[in-house]
C-alpha cells in the first residue's frame, strides 16, 4: 500500500508541476492537498468521519480532474463506507450506484461486483430485503463470470441470510449449502461459520433439532478462528436448540457461563440477549417463576435504554409468552409493543409473529387479522420471487461452469497440437477445394433433390408415428370403456358397491392419464397454452416448476412437425422426472437464438447413471424424434447430481 501511495503521489505531483502555468497555484495546491488526503484515507483513521468525508471529496475532485480510474474507484469505495458509518444510507446507496455505473462504463467487472455487494448490504440495513437480495444475486453472477469463488460464496451467504430473515428457511438452507461449494476449503472462517449457522437455524425452524444441533456444533469447531460477537451468537443459538430438545439444564449452563464473561457484560446488547434467552428458557423449564420475570424485565430495560429495536421485539415476545396464560391483559400489551417495534424495522416475519399473539389475545381483532393476511401474502410473493430469481441464476451458473470447463479443455488441446503437418494440411485443403468445386456444379441439383426427399421421408415417418399414437390412444381408451361397462354391470347385479366404486375410480384415472399422454396435440394458436399445461400437470405436488421464455417465442413461425416433436420430447422428460427423479425443483427455459430454438431442461433430482440411461427406452425415443427434424438433444446427468437436457431445433 505504501508503494502505491508513493506512485500516486509522484504522478499527481508531476501533473501539478506540468499544469502550474495553465491552472495556477490554486490547482496545484488543491491536488497536493488531495495527495496528502490519500495518505489519510489509506493509513490514518484518527480523524472523524465528517472530516474524512470532507477530505474524500477533495481527493475525488483531483482523481476526476486527471481521469485516474483506479483512484476514482478507491475514492468512491471509501466515500460510500463513510456515508454508511454516518448512517446516511440514501447517500451511500446513491454513490454506490455511481460506482457501479462508472465501473460498468469502463467494463471493470471487479468494481461492478463490489458496488453491487455494497448496494445489497445497504438496502438490507434499510430493511428493503427484496432489493438487497436482487443486488447480491447480480454480484454472485459477476463473481462466477470472473471465477472469484470467495466473493461468490460471500454473495450466497448474504442471500441465504436475507431468505432466513424473510422466513424462507427451506430456500435459505439450499442457498447456504450452495455457498459451501465456493468457500469450504478456504480460510474465510467467519463466512463458513455463518453458513453453518444459517443451516442450523433453518433446521431448527423446521423442527429438525438433531440436524440443527449438528450444524451449530460444526460452526463452534471454528471457535478459535472467529470473532467473539459471532461466537456469542452461536452459543445463544446452541442454548435455544438444546431448550427445544427439553435439555434445559445444558441450555441454562451455557447461558449462565456467558453471563460471567466480561466481554458479554461490556456489550449491553449481547448482555440483554443472554438475559432474555435465560429468562425464557427458565420459564420453559418451570412456568410462572419470578426469576424468569426478573430476567426478562431486566433485559427489556437494557434494550429500551440502548434503543435496540430488534432486541425489543424479542423481549416483548418472550414476555407475551410468559403472561399469556396468567395475565392476558399484560400479554396483550407486550404483544402490541412487539408489533410496534416490528413495524419500525419493517420486519414482516416479526410483524406476523406479534399479530398472531394479538389475534389470540384481543376480543375483536378483525383489523389485525386483515393486516396479518395481507402481510402473509406479501411475504409469500417475495419468497417466491426470490426463489424464481435464484433458480434461474443457479441454472445459468451451472451452464457457465460447463462452458468454462469446455473452454479450458479446448485451450489445453490447442496447446498440445503440433504444427509439423501445416504445409501438408494446406495442400490437402487446396485439392479438396478444387474437387469440391468441380463436383458441386455437377451434382448440385441431385443433392438438393436427395435432401428434400430425405426430409420428406422423415416428416412422413413423424406424421405416421403421430397418427399411430392417436389411434392407439383411442383404442386403449375404448378398452378402458369396456372395462368400465363391465363394472357397471356388476353394480346392477348387486356386487359390493364400495369395492366397485374404487375399481371405477382406478380405471377412470388410468384411462384419463393414458389419454392425456397420447392425445392429439393442438399445434395452432393454443400450442403454447397446451405446452404450459403439460409442464405444469406433470410437476409433482411436492415440487416446483419454473417455466421461462415460453410466451416470448413466436410459435407461428415454428413448423408443425417441430412443435409435435418438441411437445412429445418434453412430455417424455417430464414423465421420466415424475417417475424416477424425486426432484424438488424443475426449470425449463425457452430461448430463440439466431439459428435455432433452444430449450434447456433442469431438475435437481437424483439423476441417473450411464447404465440407467441406456435402459431408458423413452429417452432414447426422444433422440430419434429430435434427430428426425434435424435437431439435437444432449443429456447431462450423473447419479445423485440432477438431470439436464438441452434441445436445439434449427430454424
Amino acid at each position: 500500500m505504501k508503494y502505491q501511495c508513493i506512485n500516486s503521489l509522484f504522478f499527481l505531483l508531476l501533473l501539478c508541476i506540468n499544469n502550474t502555468s495553465l491552472l495556477g497555484q490554486e490547482v496545484m495546491s488543491k491536488n497536493v492537498d488531495s495527495i496528502s488526503i490519500y495518505f489519510d484515507l489509506t493509513e490514518l483513521d484518527t480523524i472523524s468521519n465528517i472530516k474524512k468525508l470532507e477530505n474524500i471529496n477533495h481527493f475525488l475532485n483531483g482523481a476526476y480532474l486527471y481521469k485516474q480510474d483506479s483512484l476514482i474507484y478507491k475514492g468512491l469505495m471509501r466515500k460510500t463506507k463513510i456515508l454508511n458509518n454516518l448512517e446516511k444510507r440514501d447517500s451511500a446507496i446513491y454513490y454506490s450506484k455511481m460506482l457501479y455505473e462508472y465501473a460498468k462504463e469502463n467494463k471493470n467487472l471487479i468494481y461492478q461486483e463490489k458496488a453491487l455487494t455494497k448496494l445489497g448490504l445497504y438496502y438490507k440495513k434499510e430493511d428493503q430485503l427484496t432489493q438487497a437480495f436482487s443486488y447480491h444475486n447480480k454480484a454472485f453472477k459477476i463473481s462466477r463470470t470472473i471465477n472469484d469463488s470467495l466473493e461468490a460464496g460471500k454473495s450466497l451467504l448474504y442471500m441465504a441470510n436475507i431468505q432466513k430473515s424473510l422466513g424462507d428457511y427451506a430456500g435459505s438452507k439450499i442457498t447456504a449449502i450452495d455457498g459451501f461449494k465456493y468457500i469450504e476449503n478456504s480460510s474465510r472462517f467467519k463466512r463458513i461459520s455463518g453458513l453453518h449457522l444459517i443451516i442450523s437455524v433453518a433446521y431448527r425452524e423446521q423442527n429438525n433439532f438433531i440436524e440443527a444441533l449438528r450444524y451449530v456444533n460444526k460452526a463452534l469447531t471454528l471457535e478459535e478462528k472467529i470473532n467473539q460477537k459471532d461466537l456469542f451468537v452461536l452459543k445463544n443459538t446452541k442454548a435455544n436448540i438444546l431448550a427445544d430438545q427439553k435439555k434445559y439444564s445444558k441450555s441454562i449452563a451455557i447461558l449462565s457461563q456467558l453471563l460471567l464473561d466480561t466481554k458479554v457484560i461490556e456489550n449491553k446488547k449481547e448482555y440483554a440477549r443472554v438475559l432474555s434467552n435465560l429468562g425464557h428458557i427458565k420459564w420453559l423449564e418451570k412456568s410462572n417463576n419470578p426469576i424468569s420475570d426478573s430476567l426478562l424485565q431486566k433485559a427489556l430495560t437494557i434494550r429500551e435504554k440502548e434503543k435496540d429495536t430488534q432486541g425489543l421485539i424479542a423481549s416483548n415476545i418472550h414476555l407475551t409468552k410468559y403472561y399469556f396464560d396468567t395475565d392476558s391483559k399484560k400479554a396483550l400489551q407486550y404483544a402490541e409493543a412487539a408489533y410496534l417495534n416490528a413495524k419500525k424495522r419493517n420486519s414482516r416475519t416479526a410483524i406476523l409473529e406479534a399479530l398472531a399473539f394479538i389475534i389470540d389475545l384481543k376480543e375483536n381483532a378483525t383489523e389485525e387479522a386483515r393486516i396479518y393476511h395481507k402481510i402473509n401474502e406479501e411475504l409469500k410473493n417475495i419468497n417466491q420471487s426470490n426463489q424464481d430469481l435464484y433458480a434461474v441464476t443457479k441454472f445459468e451458473n451451472e451452464d457457465l461452469i460447463k462452458i468454462n470447463v469446455e473452454k479450458d479443455k479446448q485451450v489445453l488441446e490447442t496447446r498440445n497440437q503440433k504444427t509439423i503437418y501445416f504445409s501438408i494440411s494446406i495442400g490437402l485443403l487446396l485439392v479438396i477445394g478444387f474437387v469440391s468445386y468441380f463436383f458441386n456444379r455437377r451434382n448440385k441439383d441431385l443433392k438438393q433433390k436427395a435432401v428434400k426427399l430425405k426430409q420428406q421421408n422423415k416428416i412422413d415417418k413423424l406424421e405416421t408415428s403421430y397418427k399411430e399414437r392417436i389411434q392407439f390412444s383411442k383404442k386403449i381408451h375404448d378398452s378402458f370403456a369396456a372395462k368400465l361397462y363391465g363394472i357397471m354391470m356388476s353394480i346392477k347385479n348387486g356386487i359390493d358397491t364400495s369395492k366397485i366404486i374404487d375399481q371405477i375410480d382406478a380405471v377412470y384415472n388410468q384411462s384419463r392419464n393414458f389419454s392425456r399422454e397420447n392425445s392429439e396435440i393442438d399445434t395452432g394458436e393454443n400450442y403454447k397454452n397446451e405446452l404450459a399445461e403439460l409442464l405444469r400437470s406433470y410437476t409433482p405436488s411436492n415440487a416446483q416448476s419454473y417455466i421461462k421464455g415460453l410466451t416470448s417465442i413466436d410459435w407461428s413461425t415454428i413448423p408443425e412437425m417441430d412443435k409435435i416433436a418438441l411437445f412429445t420430447t418434453l412430455q417424455e422428460l417430464m414423465i421420466n422426472m415424475k417417475k424416477h427423479s424425486q426432484a424438488g425443483v424443475v426449470t425449463i427455459i425457452f430461448s430463440k437464438e439466431k439459428d435455432c430454438l433452444r430449450v434447456n431442461y433442469f431438475d435437481n433430482g437424483k439423476g441417473a447413471s450411464a447404465t440407467e440411461m441406456d435402459n431408458k427406452n423413452g429417452l432414447r425415443n426422444t433422440e430419434s424424434r429430435i434427430q428426425a427434424i434435424k435437431g439435437t438433444i444432449k443429456f447431462d446427468t450423473e447419479k445423485g447430481s440432477g438431470f439436464k437436457a438441452e434441445i436445439r431445433i434449427p430454424n
